[in-house]
């Protein structure tokens, strides 16, 4: 394994990095159809308690960067590795796996866990961060001919009498996903949970461009999904989809499905989005076998 060594990144090399950083970004926002991902990605620069950007070197030759930030997000601290790169003639030799040190004596002291975001197209960044826990994953598809909802089975607007309860449940179930994939305590979850779920629907079921169903079998109430328009030009997002305790295993998640390809399409969207948390195999299972496939990955260092 070759030796890695690091200093701060001088200003032109700071800027140098910068650039190709967002060069990066804007690529791969452009492939997975998020052109917001690299203003966002921008902004949670900007707002950083403390942001640092090292150049690697091996035998004081350099190699590659990688830059770190300290956020405070709803009242806690976080840690994010923003970019860690090794040029391609230095990689295979360990140097990655040794900046990942770096970045954890960095983070100690500030957070327990450093969350780094990963392109699971991207081999490279499959191999050097394959030992860190998938939190969450976005997903999308590519939507086509709208689909038939199965026989037997209908997607009505949820009502204000089941509105109340399903906005419990949803934030515990929120909160708790959280809380399961090690990304928050549960006091953090249940704050982040609830100031989320307000933010995106504050007039409940009249709030614009959101669509919530209920989905109907033999009469009865068992799953429901809620869908929000353009979150990103011609792409439609499931932000929740549960189905009911007792009636699971019958097919009624990929009913719910149908029915938020069928509202995006009504909407104009040519993709639909979602996310999965990294513990829900089930759910995984059924947006794969679907057709949806992984444009980013939240991943968890601990330190």
């Amino acid at each position: 394994m070759s030796e890695l060594t690091t200093r701060l990144a001088d200003g032109h090399e700071t800027e140098a990095w910068r650039e190709q950083w967002l060069d990066r970004l804007t690529a791969q926002a452009a492939r997975t159809r998020r052109p917001s991902r690299t203003e966002q990605a921008v902004r949670r620069r900007e707002r950083a308690e403390d942001a640092v950007v090292w150049r690697l070197l091996e035998s004081g030759t350099p190699v590659g960067y990688l830059s770190m930030l300290q956020l405070a997000e709803d009242g806690t601290t976080i840690v994010v590795l923003e970019e860690l790169r090794i040029d391609e003639p230095y990689r295979r030799r360990g140097l990655g796996r040794a900046a990942i040190e770096v970045a954890r004596e960095w983070a100690r002291g500030r957070a327990p866990r450093i969350s780094v975001s990963t392109d699971p197209t991207d081999p490279a960044q499959l191999a050097l961060f394959r030992d860190a826990p998938i939190g969450s994953q976005n997903m999308h598809k590519d939507l086509g001919e709208r689909p038939s909802m199965p026989a037997g089975i209908i997607a009505r607007r949820m009502s204000a009498e089941e509105f109340g309860p399903w906005w419990h449940e949803q934030i515990i179930g929120y909160a708790e996903s959280f809380v399961l994939n090690g990304l928050l305590t549960e006091e953090q979850a249940r704050e982040r949970a609830e100031k989320q779920s307000g933010e995106l629907l504050p007039s409940g079921l009249d709030t614009p461009l959101h669509d919530i169903y209920t989905i109907v079998a033999e009469d009865k109430p068992v799953a429901s999904i809620w869908v929000c328009h353009e979150v990103e030009p011609n792409t439609s997002f499931v932000f929740d989809v549960v189905v009911d305790e007792g009636h699971r295993g019958k097919g009624y998640g990929r009913a719910a499905m149908v029915a938020a390809e069928q509202s995006a399409l009504a909407h104009g969207s040519q993709t639909l989005g979602l996310n999965v948390f990294g513990h829900n195999d089930v759910a995984l299972g059924l947006y794969t076998s679907l057709g949806y496939r992984p444009t980013s990955q939240l991943r968890t260092i601990t330190v």
